[in-house]
């Protein structure tokens, strides 16, 4: 799950902070029983990660690809469950950690905060010499960004995904960051709003390039092996 979805997990649990737990369940082997009569003080997400903060410690929440939240319960074996309006997290990584270890997460790299600093992400990202797909990917650089927002970055700025980072013009990798902060925010509010994405993305799951028409090369690349869309013709490798 990329940072916009995780965001609007967060939103959405906004009505749960100031209930207290009186049930717990769910595969997870972490101490959930911990949880029992602990009042919800506040939900916020960074990125990919959701984090539950209680008085003395954070149920720290990541969804990896296919994880799921609900507020229903389904048939598939859930990995946490807490009963404060029933709150059912599902194919997630859940770790318990201290408030400090949440302090540790940069709000400035998250694609999606109103602390988001552009200066410190383009010094972080213009010296790189891995591919830009890597980059994009890196969440310690951009924190939120997944494989659908880098297909699209990478598609508005018509950069080859394998480029060398480093060697690709800086105005081009500031246009690069930027595209990572707009089409994120697009794609939290598409969502926020209950709309289908696929109206607003032109270039993941394309076949057609949309600048020219032609085939596009599709293939899994990267030190993430994840699936990228792009053109021989149209997108340039640096």
């Amino acid at each position: 799950m990329e940072g916009p979805g995780v965001k609007l997990i967060a939103e959405k649990l906004k009505f749960v902070i100031g209930e207290k737990v009186v049930e717990v369940g769910g595969n997870t082997k972490q101490p959930k029983e911990q949880i029992i009569g602990k009042e919800l003080l506040n939900v916020k997400s960074h990125g990919k990660n959701l984090f539950l903060i209680f008085d003395d410690f954070v149920v720290k929440v990541h969804f990896m690809m296919f994880g799921s939240f609900s507020l229903e319960e389904r048939e598939k074996p859930v990995r946490l469950k807490l009963k404060l309006g029933n709150v059912y997290f599902y194919n997630a990584s859940i770790k318990f950690i201290s408030y400090n270890d949440v302090k540790l997460y940069d709000s400035e790299l998250d694609v999606l905060s109103k602390k988001w600093n552009r200066k410190k992400v383009m010094g972080l990202m213009k010296n790189d010499k891995r591919p830009v797909t890597d980059v994009l990917l890196d969440q310690a650089i951009f924190a939120g960004v997944g494989n659908i927002i880098k297909n699209e970055v990478i598609g508005y700025a018509k950069v080859h995904p394998l480029s060398k980072t480093n060697n690709i013009p800086l105005a081009l990798q500031r246009k690069i960051l930027d595209e990572a902060r707009d089409f994120s925010e697009v794609f939290f509010q598409v969502r926020k709003e209950g709309k289908w994405l696929r109206e607003k993305m032109k270039f993941y799951r394309k076949y057609k390039c949309n600048y020219c028409s032609q085939k596009i090369t599709v293939k899994k690349i990267g030190k993430t092996n994840r699936m990228t869309f792009w053109c021989e013709k149209c997108f340039v490798k640096y």
